[in-house]
């Protein structure tokens, strides 16, 4: 998805068009006075003209739909789908492709819950029949809102959201100085839930944040629940340097969610993504301290399903996404620990034809 653009500023002025009285008093009016009636009339027309232009639509720019200010007030770093006023996807054209496969995988989410998932999709996409894999996966697993990693072509993505009806997306426009980008972003059924208030996080803080988070309010339809959902994708690399970039980067996101919980902010916030960190590392505590540390505050939901032998990371078969909250949302939550469908034993060459990961998925007790 292209960036949104903002309303051009066209330079238009409205000039002004007083004069003064025709000269020369009585019925009739002067030469002088008749042209300077025709210059006014050719005035008044060439200000309606300008005034029209000033008043339209720059070329390429487009209404967000979605909640907000009328102008989109939107983080201008972040793309955003279109929606008309029932939050249903304007965007993508769907005609131009198949329904996808409902029943590729066995499905996960349901009526009852709604089910956000975290989801590396390891350099998308990786092959000619990635993004239609992907969409039928999807749609077999029914999920209601998916944090993207590693996305690195932008009409891929709006093909992805294309090929699934009723979905629209969010995308981050961060690219990296060579002009290569793996971005961040959200893919949500727009029945269940509504996205606004996008922005991104930490920008210009590229040591520690290489791919600047995304943060997004997210309304679920047909219920009084809202909270906030960061996406995040910290530095891979398993040299100590690479370690401590991660240890920083948890501190500061730490840091900056007890500041929106203190504050006058939203404290329902969920964090998930692509750690790029174990929770069993020998310096693993030390990384998730600031977490880890604060149970009051924060629970790390990923700690029960990496007690129960799952792995989200297939080469080395690790645990490196995860799903924090802080605890003014453990009740919509719920006690359900968040579940790894296993796409690579369901499905043949699932490591080639989608990502080295396997979707992380909650399934939070609210009906939309």
């Amino acid at each position: 998805m292209n960036e949104t653009s903002r309303r051009a500023a066209s330079g238009c002025a409205l000039h002004d068009t007083s004069s003064g009285s025709p000269a020369g008093g009585g019925d009739a009016l002067d030469r002088a006075s008749v042209g300077r009636v025709r210059a006014l009339r050719w005035w008044l027309v060439l200000v309606l003209l300008l005034s029209a232009a000033c008043g339209g639509r720059s070329s390429g720019e487009r209404d967000l739909g979605l909640p907000g200010d009328a102008a989109g007030n939107f983080d201008t770093n972040v793309s955003v789908d279109a929606t008309d006023d029932t939050g249903a996807d304007t965007s993508a054209d769907t005609s131009l492709y198949p329904p996808p496969n409902k029943n590729l995988v066995g499905t996960v989410g349901g009526d009852q819950t709604l089910d956000v998932a975290t989801w590396n999709l390891r350099q998308f996409p990786a092959t000619a029949s990635t993004i239609k894999t992907t969409a039928d996966l999807v749609a077999s697993m029914d999920l209601d809102l998916i944090a993207v990693q590693e996305i690195t072509d932008d009409a891929a993505f709006d093909e992805l959201v294309a090929r699934l009806p009723g979905y629209a997306g969010v995308l981050s426009t961060h690219v990296f100085p060579s002009g290569e980008q793996q971005k961040d972003g959200l893919l949500y059924k727009t029945s269940a839930v509504k996205v606004s208030n996008v922005e991104l996080l930490f920008e210009g803080e590229y040591d520690i944040f290489p791919r600047p988070p995304v943060q997004a309010l997210v309304t679920v339809e047909s219920s009084s629940v809202d909270f906030t959902i960061i996406v995040v994708h910290l530095k891979a690399g398993v040299q100590q340097e690479n370690r401590d970039k991660r240890r920083l980067a948890i501190k500061a996101l730490e840091t900056y969610v007890r500041s929106r919980v203190d504050g006058p902010f939203d404290n329902q916030i969920m964090i998930l993504g692509d750690f790029n960190q174990d929770l069993d590392d020998d310096d693993s505590g030390l990384i998730w301290g600031p977490f880890l540390d604060n149970a009051d505050r924060y629970s790390v939901l990923t700690v029960a399903t990496k007690n129960a032998g799952k792995e989200s990371y297939l080469p080395f078969h690790r645990m490196l996404d995860h799903i924090v909250i802080t605890s003014a949302l453990d009740q919509e939550a719920g006690n359900e620990a968040p579940l790894v469908p296993d796409l690579n034993v369901q499905l043949n060459n699932y490591q080639d034809l989608v990502s080295d990961h396997l979707p992380v998925v909650l399934r939070m007790p609210i009906t939309p």
